[in-house]
């Protein structure tokens, strides 16, 4: 089977990633793997460290592409980018910071009729470990275990695994894979909201929920979850809805704006990129394109 896994770094070391560490780790056999790592900034990665992983993965036979583009564009346009540009029997999102079993891999062989797998995924939340997602979609207190998946499903994308044939249906029903309007927050919702779009619509997929993977939420950390950028980027999402799910006019949403500007709700700073991203349609880091000319700045 042939599985590109996608991995976004951002203001990390190739050594100091989770996820990146704990891929050389898993089982491959009958696996042709490439890992596709796309550094998203703010710096250039440290030659000696690239030069020590691609020692590692040769070991393994694992084919690994660099890319690094220091701008901190959309994580969406990074994902339909290698969609479009890669070959593969099976695509997982990564982020940098997922422990992945040894087995993940060989599971994801093992389902190789599914389309779409999702993986348990453990968190600590308020100091005890436990299972986040995936859950019911429009329940997040009901979780779904291993095994055929057989109701509406919402998760988040790291450790997702994405067939071929999954990809090409998405695209016939809406045009692309992932939403380009968001950047960052949101995007995995919004995907799996149009999976679950395409049930309804007599267009199901075969899903499974297969691997566990441990994970960090920044979100559950209460001093990150007070970040002013993690916050800007929920509102970001929230207005999203508003203007694509809830077709609410640009009037409407403005004048939301406004009121709770001068109720004191927002501040200036987020009532202005609430402002732009209304007008726009679009996240501001999704006003950067990558290049038509990029290449792996490094390959084994």
């Amino acid at each position: 089977m042939k599985i590109t896994s996608v991995v976004i770094i951002y203001n990390s070391k190739i050594e100091e990633s989770e996820t990146l560490q704990s891929i050389k780790n898993c089982h491959l056999d009958g696996i042709n793997l490439e890992i596709c790592i796309w550094n998203n900034g703010p710096y250039f990665l440290n030659e000696k460290d690239i030069l020590s992983f691609f020692s590692l993965c040769d070991d393994k036979k694992i084919k690994v592409n660099i890319y690094q583009d220091i701008r901190n564009i959309s994580l969406s346009k990074i994902y339909n980018f290698f969609i479009k540009n890669k070959s593969f029997d099976f695509i997982t999102i990564l982020d940098q910071d997922s422990h992945l079993p040894i087995d993940y891999y060989q599971n994801i062989n093992s389902h190789s009729n599914a389309e779409i797998i999702a993986p348990q995924i453990i968190a600590e939340k308020n100091g005890v470990m436990m299972q986040t997602d995936p859950h019911l979609y429009g329940d997040s207190k009901i979780m779904i275990q291993e095994g055929k998946v057989n109701t509406k499903i919402d998760s988040i994308m790291s450790g997702l695994a994405i067939s071929q044939k999954a990809v090409k249906k998405i695209e016939v029903f809406r045009g692309y894979v992932f939403e380009e309007k968001l950047a960052f927050y949101g995007i995995d919702s919004d995907l799996f909201r149009i999976i679950n779009m395409m049930s309804d619509a007599q267009q199901p997929f075969n899903i499974y929920c297969a691997n566990t993977i441990y994970h960090s939420f920044a979100i559950f950390n209460p001093e990150e979850a007070k970040n002013k950028f993690r916050l800007m980027e929920m509102f970001y999402f929230k207005f999203f809805i508003r203007n694509e799910y809830q077709k609410k006019s640009k009037a409407s949403t403005l004048w939301v704006c406004m009121r709770d500007f001068f109720r004191g709700k927002n501040s200036f700073y987020r009532t202005k990129n609430l402002i732009k991203f209304t007008l726009k349609n679009t996240h501001p880091r999704s006003e950067l394109e990558i290049h038509n000319n990029i290449n792996p700045t490094h390959s084994n």
